[in-house]
C-alpha cells in the first residue's frame, strides 16, 4: 500500500515537475550555448523584465508620441523608452567594456552609428518591435536583444512576453526555442507559391511611394501563394520562419523607414542558425554617406541593410528576391 501510495504521488508531481523545468528553461541559456553565455544570462533576464513591464502596461504605460510628428504613424510609448533605459543600464552594468545601441536613443538622435569599424562588442536593442501591436493591446510583440562584433550577430535573444516564448540563437551554436533546438525543414519545391506563407509589412510608406508593396503583393497572388500575413514585428516574422510557422518573410521595398539594425540583429542570427536563407532584396543601406553596396546575405548580411528576404531554402529565397527586385525597378 505505500508503494503504491508514493508511486501515486509521484505521478500526480510529474506534471507540476514538467512545468518547472519548463519554467527554468525559459529563463535560462540552453545547455548547448557555451560561447556567450554569460551574456546570454543577462540578456534573458533583461529581455523578461521588459516583458513583465509590457503585459503590466496601463493605458498611461501605451502613451504614444509619434516619432513623424502630429498625425503620424510611426509610436514611440513610455514603455519603450523605459525598457531601453532598462535594458542599457542593465547591459552597461554587466559589461562595462561593451556598447550598447538602442532605437528609441538612436531614433531621438537621428543617427544609426557605424558598426563594423571596431572589434568593440556591441549590443543591438529593440524594447519593443511591435509597438503600434503594443499601442493597441494586440498581443504580437516582442523585446529584442542582440550582440554583434564588427557588424556580425553573435548572439541574439528574443522574447514575446505574452506567449512565453523565448528564442536564444549563437553563431556556430543553434537557434532555441524554449530550449527545444530549431531546423528548418523546407517544403517540396512547387511549380507556383502555393506551398508557401510569406511574411511581410506594410511599414511606414504610404501614398504612390508605396507601389512596390501592391506589386510584390499582386505578384505573389498572381503565383498563387498559400497565403501572405502581417505581424507587425520584423523580428518575430523572422523567429517564424525560423521556427517553421511560415515558409518566408520579405520586408523592405520602400523608402520610409525600412527595418534598421535592431530589427535584424537578434532576428536573422535565430534564422540563420535554424537553417534559414537569408539576402538582401537590394543594396540599399540606412548608412548616411554609405547608401549602397552590393546586396550580400548569410553571416555577411549587413545589419544596415534597409530589404531582407528570409526563406526555408536557398531555392525560396531566390524566387521571393527575384519577384521583391522586380516590384521594386517596374
Amino acid at each position: 500500500m505505500e508503494t503504491t501510495t508514493r508511486l501515486a504521488l509521484a505521478l500526480a508531481l510529474l506534471p507540476t515537475v514538467a512545468l518547472s523545468l519548463q519554467w527554468l528553461r525559459n529563463r535560462t541559456p540552453p545547455r548547448e550555448i557555451q560561447n556567450y553565455r554569460k551574456e546570454a544570462a543577462v540578456a534573458i533576464r533583461l529581455a523578461r523584465r521588459c516583458g513583465r513591464a509590457m503585459r503590466e502596461a496601463d493605458t498611461k504605460a501605451r502613451t504614444t508620441i509619434w516619432k513623424d510628428g502630429d498625425g503620424g504613424i510611426d509610436p514611440c510609448t513610455a514603455t519603450d523608452e523605459a525598457n531601453e533605459k532598462l535594458v542599457v543600464e542593465g547591459l552597461g552594468a554587466a559589461f562595462q567594456t561593451h556598447r550598447v545601441v538602442g532605437e528609441e536613443s538612436c531614433s531621438a538622435n537621428g543617427v544609426i552609428p557605424v558598426l563594423d569599424d571596431d572589434d568593440v562588442p556591441t549590443w543591438i536593442v529593440d524594447p519593443i518591435d511591435g509597438t503600434q501591436n503594443f499601442v493597441h493591446g494586440l498581443p504580437c510583440s516582442v523585446v529584442s536583444i542582440g550582440l554583434a562584433v564588427r557588424g556580425v550577430p553573435r548572439l541574439g535573444v528574443v522574447l514575446d512576453p505574452y506567449r512565453d516564448e523565448l528564442w536564444v540563437a549563437a553563431a556556430g551554436e543553434g537557434a532555441y526555442l524554449n530550449g527545444r533546438r530549431l531546423q528548418v525543414a523546407a517544403a517540396a519545391p512547387s511549380a507556383d507559391l502555393s506551398a508557401y506563407t510569406v511574411l511581410t509589412d506594410l511599414g511606414y510608406e504610404r501614398g504612390p511611394a508605396a507601389k512596390p508593396l501592391a506589386r510584390l503583393y499582386a505578384s505573389l497572388l498572381d503565383k498563387n501563394v498559400r497565403a501572405v500575413r502581417i505581424l507587425g514585428s520584423t523580428v518575430l516574422n523572422l523567429c517564424y520562419v525560423a521556427s517553421g510557422r511560415a515558409s518566408s518573410m520579405v520586408i523592405g521595398l520602400v523608402e520610409r523607414d525600412c527595418p534598421k539594425p535592431w530589427d535584424w540583429c537578434a532576428g536573422t542570427l535565430v534564422a540563420r542558425e535554424a537553417g534559414c536563407t537569408i539576402e538582401m532584396v537590394d543594396g540599399r543601406r540606412a548608412a548616411p554617406g554609405d547608401s549602397s553596396k552590393p546586396p550580400t546575405s548569410g553571416e555577411a548580411f549587413d545589419l544596415l541593410s534597409r530589404s531582407c528576404v528570409c526563406a526555408e531554402s536557398p531555392e525560396l529565397c531566390t524566387r521571393l528576391r527575384g519577384l521583391a527586385v522586380d516590384a521594386i525597378i517596374r
